[in-house]
């Protein structure tokens, strides 16, 4: 039943079930259901033929004769109009049926039922984008269907509804092509309606006993930047600037999410006129955030933003977005905007939530390249009033103490632009100051970390004594670590560890890092936290310590400060395996081993695999088998599989034998292991993840063991390796493969590998399903229909 619609059956099926459907009112309520067959016609059919061999106009021109269709059927059939629709070569006969169907339902049904307006546009986009040109249909009736596009809008009975409408009317202006195209049409229509009603809009707010706003005015707003430039330039002068100051009268009136879309009109049709046009335009929208200062400075800011993103009037905007930092930071002198602008802004700030929320709009400018470079400093020196306002010159800087928000906005730009802040030191200082604060929030915390973490490398080979006491940035940064580790908040230890380790990965041969931990014995707390109560800290450690242990430098340290062997540390690991109680260390401690393998030596390793093989293949965490996989497939890799590479033939002739014989080792080595016992544990877990995985490393090894046993076969009478020994061997290379042979790894990959969903694995099921419930003559017998959750 799988591929295209090659299988005879299943044609004649679906034509059933069609005819089913055209024929009874089914009490079939399952949406899921009919989307899925929708789905399954949609993916299959291909071609004129094979629609008519499954009777899908068959099923549309009946629908046609009914008179009471329920809506789920109703639905589902304009669906399948779009997928006949689609059909690449569609005949007349079928394009007419499309047609037929798709004026029917305008004209007959009620499109402001929401699952049948939504159904019914979308399939007129996909008609539209799919055969644009040859889709004459909307062109014959588009009048009618422009008007009631636009009484659905106004409307707006659903949100999903007036989606649907206006991604239609989107894709409906894309089909025009040129001014003669634009004449014959009603695109005129459409546009002067869009026009007449954000005037009205205006007019509407402007009046003295203003009624409220139209539900549809953001909509509209949205169709006017979708309308293309061919259409605008159908408008007259006068028009075009009677819009632009209606736009602009809503941008500096209206709610917000109805001033952004305006403003966002108003950008999109700056762009879209004439150069006369542009200008009068231009002077419009370079008077609304200056206008707007006064008013409402949080607005103004926003508009700011918006044309930085349009790439608009840079310059002006810039100078009023940088005017709160630069007042609350002392640097009047730096201010670009007219005094008046500079007072009105100073005035609005003396909010406490107003002035933070000013700020914050500020630092939006970093989000744009070319920032100034005492932006950025001033920034620095924002940070620092957050937790010491004493510093600050401005009565209002009381507001920033401590003050997380501001606080987190720094830190993410430190973070993000790491390569703007040349004081590299006093920004380090700053954020170790930070981190002392007391009741410090645990998201604060964090990105002083990540900040710490983008600096450290560098100030960590400086010297320069910081403070009275004579103590460097390390020996400070030193004592926040150690501080961090013994905190009583788990989050706060967790989070240093992950500092730890991102240093350890991103800098292994740096040098001032690796003293760094050194002098401040790090290591013997990273050890140590194997031990916490917290399992997420376990994890954490596991992961931090296998970065100390790959320096030599930093193993010998931990070894000798912790009186301890490297066998130790694996028996510990070993320890979290068996009997921690929570999966998080679990995971971890297999990742461990798995990328520490090559450090295990001796007794030790047989240890381990014995764990392994008897403990984490029976985890109940699936993640862990997950793991376990991973750890197999290490070991298959490094001792068996690598010799898939492909030597030349030459070389290949050469190292025959001696191949064969470390082939053969290392079979017995695992079977030895019971790492195939394993294997065939897993592969039957009830996890799909781990069954898939599991499979996909037996099927290699599979083919493997077939190209080893044909060798064998192949190895002259005179082979160096004993007859008694290779038939031993041969029985046990044999048995394994057998087994696996017998298991038909393909047909179990094809198994895991698709969804659980039984009607995707068996469209056959989901026809049955179908003819059941239009053959069902009680609606309230719920006894069959499927549960889709």
């Amino acid at each position: 039943m799988e591929g295209e619609f090659k299988d005879g059956i299943l044609l004649q099926k679906i034509d059933y079930v069609l005819e089913s459907l055209g024929s009874h009112q089914s009490t079939n309520r399952d949406d899921t259901c009919f989307q899925k067959f929708s789905d399954l016609l949609h993916s299959r059919l291909k071609s004129s033929k094979q629609a008519e061999q499954c009777g899908v106009g068959r099923f549309l021109a009946s629908i046609l004769n009914q008179k009471d269709v329920e809506i789920s059927v109703l639905v589902f059939s304009i669906n399948l109009a779009g997928v006949l629709g689609q059909i690449p070569d569609l005949n007349n006969q079928q394009g007419e049926i499309v047609e037929t169907f798709m004026d029917f339902v305008l004209k007959e049904k009620d499109l402001n039922n929401p699952s049948i307006g939504t159904g019914y546009f979308d399939t007129l986009r996909k008609l539209i984008k799919f055969r644009t040109a040859k889709c004459l249909y909307v062109h014959k009736i588009e009048k009618e269907l422009v008007l009631k596009c636009w009484q659905l809008l106004t409307d707006a009975r659903s949100l999903f509804l007036t989606s649907a409408v206006l991604r239609f009317l989107k894709d409906y202006f894309g089909l025009c092509e040129d001014v003669q195209y634009v004449e014959e049409c009603s695109y005129t229509t459409i546009v002067q309606s869009v026009v007449n009603h954000i005037c009205q809009a205006h007019k509407t707010t402007n009046d003295a006993d203003s009624r409220p706003l139209p539900s549809i005015l953001p909509s509209v707003l949205q169709l006017l930047q979708d309308i293309p430039r061919l259409l605008i330039e159908t408008l007259d002068r006068t028009v075009i600037r009677n819009l632009s100051e209606c736009l602009a009268y809503i941008v500096c009136n209206m709610g917000k999410d109805t001033y952004f879309c305006a403003l966002e009109a108003l950008l999109s049709l700056q762009i879209k006129v004439d150069v006369q046009e542009q200008r009068e335009i231009e002077s419009i929208v370079k008077q609304l955030s200056q206008d707007l200062v006064e008013k409402d400075i949080l607005r103004s800011q926003k508009i700011c933003i918006k044309m930085l993103e349009s790439r608009i009037h840079e310059g002006l905007v810039k100078d009023l977005l940088l005017c709160p930092l630069y007042v609350i930071t002392g640097r009047t002198h730096l201010v670009q905007t007219t005094e008046l602008h500079s007072r009105q802004i100073t005035t609005h700030m003396d909010s406490k939530s107003t002035c933070v929320q000013i700020i914050l709009n500020s630092l939006e400018i970093f989000r744009f390249t070319d920032v100034p470079q005492d932006a950025v400093e001033a920034t620095v020196e924002l940070f620092d009033l957050t937790h010491d306002s004493s510093t600050g010159q401005i009565p209002f800087t009381r507001f920033l103490l401590h003050n997380k928000r501001v606080q987190q906005s720094c830190l993410d730009l430190f973070i993000k632009h790491q390569n703007r802040w040349g004081c590299t030191r006093k920004l380090c200082c700053s954020v170790l100051d930070i981190v002392k604060t007391e009741a410090l929030d645990n998201v604060t915390f964090s990105k002083c970390l990540d900040a710490l973490f983008k600096l450290a490398p560098e100030v960590l080979l400086s010297t320069d004594l910081v403070n009275e006491d004579g103590e460097t940035i390390g020996q400070r940064l030193i004592n926040t670590v150690q501080h961090s580790l013994c905190c009583i908040d788990w989050e706060r230890r967790d989070t240093t560890l992950e500092f730890l380790t991102k240093l350890l990965s991103s800098c292994p041969d740096h040098s001032g890092v690796t003293e760094w931990i050194r002098s401040g014995r790090l290591c013997v707390y990273v050890y140590q936290a194997l031990d916490d109560a917290n399992s997420y800290m376990r994890a954490t450690a596991l992961t931090c310590l296998q970065r100390v242990l790959e320096s030599s430098q930093l193993t010998t340290d931990l070894l000798q400060q912790c009186d301890i062997t490297l066998d130790d540390v694996f028996r510990k690991v070993l320890k979290i395996l068996e009997s921690d109680t929570e999966a998080f260390a679990r995971r971890e401690s297999v990742s461990f081993i798995t990328r520490m393998w090559n450090s295990v030596h001796g007794d030790l390793k047989a240890d381990i695999l014995q764990v392994l093989v008897e403990r984490a293949s029976s985890d109940f965490d699936w993640e862990v088998k997950v793991k376990l996989v991973d750890f197999w497939e290490m070991l298959m890799e490094k001792d068996l599989l690598r010799s898939e590479v492909q030597l030349p033939s030459y070389a290949d002739g050469l190292l025959q034998r001696e191949k064969q014989q470390n082939l053969d080792q290392a079979f017995q080595e695992f079977i030895k292991t019971a790492c195939f016992e394993s294997l065939f544990k897993l592969l039957d877990d009830y996890d799909q993840s781990v069954c898939q995985k599991a499979c996909l490393l037996l099927i290699r090894v599979m083919k493997h063991m077939s190209g080893v046993l044909e060798r064998h076969d192949s190895l002259p009478p005179d082979s160096d390796i004993p007859v008694k020994k290779r038939k031993t061997n041969d029985s046990d290379i044999e048995s394994i493969y057998q087994k696996l042979k017998a298991l038909d790894l393909t047909a179990r990959l094809l198994e895991v590998s698709t969804t659980c969903d039984e009607y995707d694995k068996n469209p056959m099921s989901l026809l049955e399903d179908m003819l059941t419930y239009s053959n069902k003559t009680d609606p309230e017998d719920e006894s069959n229909v499927i549960d889709c959750y």
